[in-house]
């Protein structure tokens, strides 16, 4: 028997995910949606001419559609979310069932039911009872969970997930001080200028609510506060990954960081492009060897027009990996040390935007990450290696020495 998922976006049925016999689902946008000329975006990767929609609906097997496989969570978290549920991890419909309460932006999932209208506004519903009380969805493979921050400033895991407005991004056991590299990282970009989410460390200790089987013994967890909720509101956001629709374990492979920026400059401006730049040269400054598809996202403050997001998942991942490159291609080359002025030359050539802000913005940029990093290599917590290695890092980078 077929079982559907309603689809929501702001209060309003947008689509529907459909399982049928054989663990096969299909993704259909309703007619409403599609004819709807003032609609929300659901996603660029819809889209085609003049406002239109460009989607063929495909059966997929156990997988669901690209858009939706990349809000479910991945590696141990995706793993705690099944087990918890009594799933297989691979079974996407499953999942989103789940987590379809507290997804990522502004999307809610929720499994229709025998008796309802699926035209009826989700804010006349209530949300299907799930007999598990732990569900959370956010994107990713490190171990993470919503959280609610009361007046006092404490943090407590809410039952459902639902309604967290601030993320607890845990210690890991297999790499150092991770919550602290990525604080200082972050705290480095604000001082440079990029937008950024309020952050904070915290005893893991000191969270209120902890689920079963995550431990609180590695040290101090970072936190951020979500931009996709603002006053109790869900934004609307999305990453590239679900922009270029690829499943996330193609998110190294699939694309590249001019194609990114096509969209950035197309679907954003000028403005926007200009801080997509700041953004690569500070990612190749620290060493940032994982910013793949999924680490860029737009989001939708007014439900259409896209913007940047706020940044997040800002690493030094050079004492972590083995690695010597960016995650995706600059100019051919994923390579560190390959990239220059030329590279950002190449970049604005390929997005037809003018050269010489494009220059201006990556020398202004060199010169703000030289005359901050040396604060925050004195300010930092972090175990010398880390501090060593990027210090060593900048002194190699051609890049840098421009």
């Amino acid at each position: 028997m077929a079982r559907v998922l309603n689809l929501y976006l702001d209060t309003s049925l947008v689509a529907q995910l459909t399982s049928v016999p054989g663990d096969r689902s299909i993704l259909t946008l309703t007619e409403a949606y599609l004819a709807d000329e003032t609609r929300l975006t659901l996603s660029l990767g819809f889209k085609g001419e003049d406002n239109t929609i460009a989607y063929e609906p495909k059966t997929r097997q156990t997988k669901i559609d690209p858009y939706l496989s990349n809000l479910l969570p991945e590696g141990r978290l995706r793993e705690y979310v099944a087990e918890r549920d009594h799933v297989h991890p691979e079974r996407e419909f499953e999942l989103l069932r789940i987590l379809g309460e507290d997804l990522p932006g502004g999307l809610i999932a929720r499994l229709a039911r025998d008796d309802g209208d699926a035209n009826e506004p989700i804010a006349d519903q209530e949300p299907t009872e799930q007999d598990d009380p732990i569900k959370f969805s956010l994107a990713g493979v490190q171990m993470k969970l919503s959280a609610l921050k009361d007046a006092t400033g404490g943090l407590t895991i809410p039952a459902t997930g639902k309604g967290g407005n601030w993320i607890v991004k845990f210690p890991s056991e297999r790499f150092a001080a991770v919550p602290e590299n990525e604080f200082w990282m972050m705290t480095l970009a604000k001082r440079v200028g990029l937008p950024t989410p309020e952050i904070d460390l915290v005893d893991v200790k000191s969270i209120g609510g902890m689920p079963e089987g995550i431990r609180n013994d590695l040290g101090r967890a970072l936190v951020v506060k979500r931009f996709d909720r603002a006053e109790g509101k869900r934004i609307h956001m999305e990453d590239f990954g679900q922009i270029f629709r690829v499943y996330p374990k193609d998110k190294y492979k699939k694309a590249n960081y001019e194609m990114i920026g096509e969209v950035v400059w197309r679907e954003v401006g000028e403005e926007g492009f200009a801080d997509y730049v700041r953004r690569l040269v500070v990612n190749a400054a620290i060493g940032n060897g994982d910013m793949h598809l999924k680490n860029w996202s737009l989001f939708y403050p007014d439900g259409r027009k896209p913007q940047l997001a706020p940044i997040y998942d800002y690493v030094s991942t050079l004492t972590y990996v083995q690695s010597e490159g960016m995650g995706l291609n600059l100019a051919d080359s994923k390579r560190f040390e390959d990239v220059r002025m030329e590279s950002f030359i190449a970049l604005a050539d390929r997005v037809k935007a003018p050269t010489r802000p494009v220059v201006k913005v990556v020398k202004d940029t060199v010169e703000q990450i030289h005359a901050v990093w040396k604060e925050v290599a004195k300010e930092a917590e972090l175990p010398k290696v880390i501090t060593q290695a990027i210090t060593d890092h900048l002194g190699r980078l051609p890049l840098l020495r421009q």
